[in-house]
């Protein structure tokens, strides 16, 4: 009797596995929410039914954008389970009446930068480091169409691409920029207006690093949606590729 229970323990074990596998469904993760007007703001990450990373942002619920504070900034952490991607914490801030340059960016708009380095090194960059965040990576590694726009405390160097619109006659609404501190590729940062969150579902290009931080698996596109099943507005990075 104990031989013929053996294998048939075995044929259930596999069976088990077989059924699992075939049940694995795509996955979203939540980490670290915050307050935002009377809603919230939260990262997730987002895999396939393979566990192969598909997202990484960030959710503003419809009660935050309904509500919104004339000027707030929050470090949130990504969750746990997106470690496999570089990005360690995302510092988003929300400005009502924009920021320099004037007449670019001084729209109501989100700045969501994605950080490639923890929350404790950024605390770092303070006015005294400006000098290190004037060093440039090196040549090739940003796109050859951007610029460095601005240096900013506890952020690091920023490069807008001369090509995006409102550089071109167009009204702000979406871009996208780059961020270093002392030669080295930080952040990506999905700079996004108000009026275009409310309204869009549009996935966009982001023009690739020449050269990359490190080894890993990096975003190609980014995306600006509204979740109607969540009753959220989401900004995420996607279509990873490995570098």
């Amino acid at each position: 009797m104990k031989n013929c229970l053996i294998p048939a323990l075995a044929l259930l074990a596999i069976t088990l596995v077989s059924c699992n596998d075939d049940d694995a469904q795509p996955q979203t993760f939540y980490g670290e929410s915050g307050k935002l007007g009377n809603g919230t703001a939260r990262t997730f990450y987002r895999v396939d039914a393979d566990n192969k990373p598909t997202a990484i942002g960030v959710a503003v619920s419809e009660e935050a954008i309904g509500s919104l504070p004339h000027g707030s900034d929050m470090v949130l952490q990504f969750p746990a389970q997106a470690s496999a991607l570089p990005f360690k914490h995302l510092y988003m801030g929300y400005m009502q009446a924009g920021h320099p340059p004037v007449k670019i960016y001084d729209l109501p708009h989100f700045d969501f930068h994605f950080y490639m380095i923890p929350n404790e090194e950024r605390l770092k960059y303070t006015p005294e480091t400006i000098p290190m965040m004037m060093k440039a990576p090196a040549k090739g590694t940003i796109p050859s169409t951007f610029f460095e726009e601005a240096a900013v405390p506890l952020m690091g160097m920023h490069w807008a691409d001369g090509k995006s619109g409102e550089f071109n006659n167009q009204k702000f609404n979406k871009t996208f920029l780059y961020g270093s501190y002392d030669t080295k590729v930080i952040f990506y940062e999905p700079m996004i207006t108000l009026e275009y969150l409310k309204a869009t579902n549009e996935t966009t290009d982001i023009i690739p690093l020449g050269a990359f931080p490190g080894s890993g698996m990096y975003p190609t596109k980014y995306t600006v949606s509204h979740n109607t099943a969540e009753k959220q507005y989401e900004v995420t990075l996607n279509t990873f590729v490995q570098r």
